[in-house]
């Protein structure tokens, strides 16, 4: 890329674009409905539920639409069954993806605020950044909250986001992220965005939403500093 991006402020998603998580996820919505007795009806659509960045509550509902049809009560539950179930074993199945590291540093040591927005619970997150050794670098972590609507809805950066880094320009923000709820997330808070490829999100899906730019590895973040020696 030609011209020099003055970005501020990185916005990471966290499952597809900081660790691999899918075998992750697979394994702990597997293991809930064992656990729960409940089979799951549309197993085929595991994958999809994963690659569209959504929350547990739709990928329980989307998994087996006439049980949360019938109890939709249980959904509380059956969320609290799966982060007890990931916290206890989907870290050992949690991958860095290489040179998050590397990258978290500079961006740090170049003065860019990294934060952390995901529809992921945050007792997870926060525990597989400390596992990986990137809880320093990152400013804050947003994770699924009660009361505050998922991505892509722009309710969370206004509420929580919007009032900590007030001082930094829209333009010198960008969302970085795997599926199509990133790229609809910098649509509607109006900041660039970046679509790493090498994640769970569908080309087809997430390119036709045209995000800013496109990675297909971390590394490649060191565009928009190109005059910072990054010796990556």
């Amino acid at each position: 890329m030609a011209k020099q991006l003055k970005y501020k402020l990185a916005i990471f998603d966290f499952d597809g674009t900081i660790c691999a998580t899918r075998e992750a996820i697979v394994y702990c919505i597997k293991q809930t409905f064992s656990a729960l007795d409940t089979p799951i009806s549309k197993e085929n659509l595991i994958n999809h539920t994963v690659a569209s960045g959504m929350g547990l509550d739709e990928t329980f509902k989307i998994l087996n639409p006439l049980f949360f049809k019938q109890k939709p009560h249980d959904l509380n539950h059956w969320i609290a069954t799966y982060r007890y179930i990931y916290l206890k074993e989907g870290l050992g199945k949690t991958y860095i993806y290489n040179g998050v590291k590397k990258i978290f540093n500079k961006f740090f040591a170049n003065n860019i605020a990294i934060i952390i927005v995901s529809n992921k619970g945050i007792d997870a997150i926060n525990a597989a950044l400390k596992h990986f050794g990137l809880i320093d670098y990152v400013k804050l972590v947003i994770g699924d909250t009660k009361g505050i609507k998922k991505k892509p809805d722009p309710m969370l950066f206004d509420n929580i986001i919007k009032p900590k880094f007030n001082n930094i320009d829209l333009k010198e923000m960008f969302v970085i992220g795997d599926t199509k709820a990133d790229i609809l997330f910098a649509k509607n808070i109006g900041t660039d965005s970046c679509w790493v490829s090498y994640g769970y999100g569908k080309e087809e899906e997430c390119m036709a939403l045209m995000p800013t730019m496109k990675i297909a590895e971390i590394n490649e973040l060191k565009f928009i500093k190109p005059d910072f020696d990054w010796d990556l």
